[in-house]
């Protein structure tokens, strides 16, 4: 294939033809291969064998217990930063990760404060057992990560597919949920404080009858079931054939009289606050970081709560 003294490409079979003078020199290049210069020097043939470029697949990621270059990692990992984690003012770390991270699932069991909050990476794998991920803090592996608060968090990786068996087996079949806590860092001493505080309104209440219309209803449906329910009925609210007046001056009693919205006594605004506190230090050598949580959270549902103290020490 001829070419021009810009440049040419080769055949099928890798070759070429270039016009070029004796002092040039000829530039190799392909994608994901290093690029190889080689001087003419008065040669009529130059052979060229180009090398695989592999400095992405060096990339070293932090897995497990230890590092891992990116090229041994096979299967996906999810990655989330300590300011996603912020963003959402949540008493459970794990729902802040709802939404963040592809494959994996964050459901809540119920709406109380701090109900279990459930995690599938991938979807469940077992219809008996537990479809639970591995979870992994600092290195060890714990039961439940809800007890953390989110500010002392720095990042959470969701190891997925084989990457996660790969490290740590069959107990990462679900998947493996690894956090890092923050660490103190070298230089002058460093003091936060953070947190936030919630009030909470129901936006809505059930629909629910009057107790005329609640009697009234039910006495009308009673009496198309047959004569016996009816009775019953008049019996228990002293209503038609078994009050002592006309047919209908029972059933209007209940016109004066109040009824009460049960769902509003159950219900109700609430206010829930959170205050976290640090100190961090140290050198090239010795760093730490002391850092102390309180939470507290009311339900809206009546004498319901959730209250949470921390304090650690990382050294």
């Amino acid at each position: 294939v001829k070419g021009t003294s810009n440049g040419a490409s080769t055949d099928f079979d890798g070759n070429y033809i270039i016009n070029a003078k004796s002092s040039d020199v000829l530039q190799f290049s392909f994608v994901g291969y290093k690029t190889l210069q080689v001087a003419v020097n008065g040669k009529t043939k130059i052979d060229a064998i180009l090398v695989e470029e592999s400095n992405q697949l060096n990339e070293i990621v932090v897995v497990g217990y230890g590092t891992a270059k990116r090229k041994d990692l096979t299967g996906s990992v999810a990655s989330v930063t300590a300011e996603e984690i912020n963003r959402a003012p949540v008493a459970n770390v794990a729902q802040a990760l709802q939404g963040k991270l592809p494959g994996v699932s964050v459901i809540a069991q119920d709406g109380r404060p701090g109900a279990d909050i459930s995690i599938r990476v991938r979807g469940g794998g077992s219809i008996s057992q537990s479809n639970e991920p591995l979870y992994i803090v600092d290195g060890f592996p714990v039961s439940s990560i809800s007890n953390i608060p989110g500010s002392q968090i720095l990042s959470i990786d969701v190891l997925k597919d084989a990457s996660s068996t790969a490290i740590y087996g069959a107990r990462g079949a679900n998947g493996v949920i690894m956090v890092t806590t923050k660490s103190g860092k070298s230089g002058k001493t460093k003091v936060t404080y953070d947190g936030y505080s919630q009030i909470n309104t129901p936006t809505g209440y059930l629909p629910v009858m009057k107790g005329y219309d609640y009697i009234n209803y039910n006495w009308a449906y009673a009496q198309a079931i047959g004569d016996g329910y009816a009775n019953a009925w008049e019996k228990l609210w002293l209503i038609g054939n078994e009050f002592s007046g006309s047919n209908t001056a029972g059933i209007e009693h209940y016109k004066n009289i109040a009824s009460e919205d049960f769902s509003k006594k159950v219900y109700r605004g609430s206010f829930s606050h959170n205050q976290n506190f640090n100190i961090s230090s140290g050198n090239e050598k010795t760093k730490y970081i002391f850092s102390v949580n309180h939470l507290d959270q009311d339900g809206m549902k009546l004498n319901s709560s959730y209250k949470r103290s921390n304090a650690s020490f990382k050294l």
